[in-house]
């Protein structure tokens, strides 16, 4: 069991599967979790508020060999400007100031990777660092740099700021990796998540061992069906996409139905049923979101998208509309019919052959910039990721 001191005071912590046994001031305490990964989460960061009060590990104790790892000098004030805003540029300045006067390799990291991102010196001179400290800012994490073409594991601010989990084979455990990563120093502000896989199972585990409280950015591309999603509803993202070429369950679109009222991009691409509306249609009827980009690739539903969306509140923020590819019908003269609705609306991304001439010129004299998704054909238009802007294709 690690023992820690301060002055005279003894302080001890033991894990037992999803328990916690603590022991201070002679007092034994038994903290319980909903599981042994959540309790593992939970006991370095306790060990770290420790060290940061001050508190030092007896040379007599034999701690395990993964604490080493998780034992990183932390300052709980400016950790919670950063989990405030993970984008934060200024706040992980801050804190890589404070990380210098502790002599920890972060603090130099975090400094390397706010410089000019262009500066190829500075990149090599991070990629150096790295390597020279991987034992404090990777340790267990290094098995995973050779995953796929490229590391899964993206830097930023000094932190594992995003994953990209595009990996092939069935023999990499996704839940297992986010897990690790999340439960590491490096990795406890993750803010930007992509998963593209087609194992049910596997991106279900993956989601599940997120962090809500820093995810702010998440992508999903799959094949799957989904029904576990949870941490949709409970993370502050700003951004989604999910791509769900096969159809989601009603238990996904309600999830999505509670997303939290931070988000601002949405990009949907469900092959969802006429029959499923009754399970979207709240979250287009929410009056609390204020999503200023709205991307929909859901052909069944797309004309009672169009036509709810006029009707309610979250028409009036929306500044970028896309329904390409969709073959909307009667939308389209709701759009045009209730256009006052939108009075934030400058873009709209559509396919004008897909759509009656009549009411394409009426749209371009209403808004102020219709992107023309005209070659349906071409595999380079089909192809086109959700999330990617059209300003290279003809207007």
């Amino acid at each position: 069991m690690p023992r820690f001191t301060l002055g005279a005071e003894e302080w001890l912590i033991e894990q037992d599967g999803a328990r916690l046994l603590l022991t201070a001031d002679g007092k034994e305490s038994v903290r319980k979790f909903v599981s042994a990964d959540h309790a593992a989460v939970q006991y370095g960061k306790l060990i770290a508020a420790k060290q940061a009060e001050g508190w030092e590990l007896a040379a007599s104790a034999a701690p395990k060999k993964a604490v080493a790892v998780k034992i990183e000098p932390i300052e709980l004030e400016l950790e919670k400007a950063i989990v405030a805003n993970p984008y934060d540029r200024d706040a992980y300045a801050v804190y890589g100031d404070w990380y210098q006067t502790q002599n920890h390799p972060r603090g130099e990291l975090i400094a390397l990777q706010l410089a000019d991102d262009d500066d190829r010196k500075i990149a090599e001179a991070t990629k150096r660092h790295l390597a020279r400290h991987k034992a404090q800012l990777l340790g267990p994490l290094e098995k995973y740099e050779g995953l796929g073409s490229e590391s899964p594991l993206q830097w930023s601010f000094g932190f594992i700021h995003a994953i990209d989990l595009n990996l092939e084979g069935d023999s990499v455990d996704l839940g297992e990796l986010v897990r690790d990563v999340v439960a590491h120093p490096s990795g406890r502000f993750l803010a930007d998540v992509t998963i593209r896989d087609v194992r049910k199972d596997a991106i279900e585990a993956a989601l599940a061992a997120l962090r809500p409280e820093t995810l702010c950015a998440l992508k999903i591309v799959t094949t799957a069906r989904l029904d576990r999603i949870e941490v949709v509803a409970a993370a502050p993202l700003r951004r989604l996409v999910l791509k769900l070429h096969d159809g989601p369950s009603n238990e996904a679109l309600e999830t999505l139905a509670r997303i939290r009222p931070t988000i601002e991009e949405l990009h949907l691409r469900l092959e969802a049923t006429r029959e499923q509306w009754p399970a979207l249609a709240p979250l287009f009827a929410r009056a609390d979101l204020g999503i200023k980009k709205l991307a929909i690739r859901a052909p069944a539903l797309v004309d009672r998208i169009l036509a709810e969306l006029g009707e309610q509140p979250m028409a009036r923020g929306l500044e970028r509309l896309d329904f390409a590819l969709t073959d909307p019908e009667t939308g389209v003269r709701d759009l045009i019919a209730q256009r006052a609705s939108y009075p934030k609306l400058t873009e709209l991304v559509l396919g004008t052959d897909r759509v009656i001439a009549r009411a394409v010129s009426d749209l371009k004299r209403l808004v102020k910039k219709v992107i023309d998704v005209r070659h349906d054909s071409d595999d380079r238009i089909l192809m086109l990721d959700d999330d990617q802007d059209y300003d290279d294709i003809q207007e």
